[in-house]
């Protein structure tokens, strides 16, 4: 399971997999956790703030994520909790903002979902950051914990640096895909069967699996126009996909546009202010200027026997799924046709 980054509830929707319970976990000055943020373009600065007051609550917080960032595209997500997993993470502390509240849940951690499905979380609801984590402070205070986690940095960390790809970036797209069909990577669903959850839960999960139904039938109307073979699949690593005989995977990124182009194999510009995305024009080329800090999205094909990716021949990101997927088809189509 996966989950995509446009939001169709009004919370984060991995809380909706845990059920709430007034039990706080007592491994949570023992075993490592991670805080994934759900605020704006200051959540750095609300990590700065959780962080100081966890380090003296003795909590072993190790790494800060955005919200945004960890639903970066189905291949993002699952590669991140692919990390959050070898750096031994056991919880996760969500801290969103919902107009003038903030809400501060503890729920376990899973590599699969980001949180273990029908889990008991733990949450508390105020109108600051600080009024949420007095709120734990005074839930700690009731109970006997077992406090081991001594060597808590000073600082958050974030995770950087890394890799969403193996093999080599090349900025064309692949010809092969002229002959051999190229498997487009669906949204996925919410698995409702067997969950254990409140009418509420599930009204917000069958909202959820709807959404992504909406946005499977925009893809694939998308490609009505597209004359070589396509297969939509649901989403599955490339060695899954590879095991089915499909070498081509057509896969988006979601982030930052500075931090995109680094995911995604571009050359660093430091001093860009702005950068210039080419997008889908059938009479001539049209550009639009996208500030760096902007989350758009970015369509990619990647090669699933040997981890290369083509980016096309142009940098097409877009603040929408819909244009950026759009931009880059149009543009291989172009290329295909000289």
């Amino acid at each position: 399971m996966s989950f995509v980054s446009w939001g169709v509830t009004a919370q984060i929707v991995e809380i909706n997999l845990s059920v709430l319970t007034d039990e706080l976990p007592v491994e949570i000055t023992s075993e490592r956790i991670a805080v994934v943020i759900d605020e704006g373009s200051a959540w750095k600065a609300t990590a700065r703030l959780l962080h100081a007051n966890f380090k003296q609550m003795g909590i072993d917080a190790m790494l800060y994520l955005n919200y945004k960032e960890v639903h970066g595209g189905q291949d993002v997500m699952r590669k991140t909790l692919n990390l959050m997993d070898k750096r031994q993470i056991k919880w996760v502390i969500f801290i969103e903002q919902k107009t003038a509240k903030r809400t501060l849940t503890i729920a376990k951690f899973s590599k699969d979902h980001l949180v273990e499905v029908a889990s008991k979380a733990w949450q508390v609801t105020g109108t600051t950051a600080i009024e949420t984590l007095l709120q734990l402070a005074v839930k700690m205070r009731t109970m006997d914990l077992s406090y081991s986690n001594y060597l808590i940095p000073e600082l958050p960390e974030y995770l950087f640096k890394w890799s969403l790809f193996k093999g080599t970036q090349y900025p064309s797209y692949p010809s092969q895909v002229k002959k051999a069909p190229l498997a487009i990577s669906l949204f996925s669903q919410i698995n409702m069967d067997g969950l254990t959850l409140n009418s509420e839960q599930m009204e917000s999960l069958k909202a959820y699996n709807q959404q992504v139904e909406r946005n499977n039938e925009k893809m694939k109307a998308l490609f009505q126009d597209y004359p070589y073979k396509v297969v939509f699949m649901e989403d599955q690593t490339d060695e899954q996909f590879f095991e089915k005989r499909y070498q081509f995977v057509l896969r988006y990124a979601y982030h930052q546009g500075d931090r995109l182009r680094e995911l995604l194999g571009y050359r660093s510009e430091p001093t860009a202010i702005n950068y210039v995305s080419t997008v889908a024009s059938q009479e001539h080329q049209a550009v639009k200027e996208i500030p760096k800090e902007t989350y758009v999205f970015k369509f990619y094909i990647q090669q699933t026997i040997s981890g290369d990716i083509y980016v096309g021949s142009a940098y097409d990101a877009d603040h929408t799924w819909e244009e950026a997927l759009n931009n880059f088809k149009t543009g291989m189509m172009k290329q295909f046709a000289k």
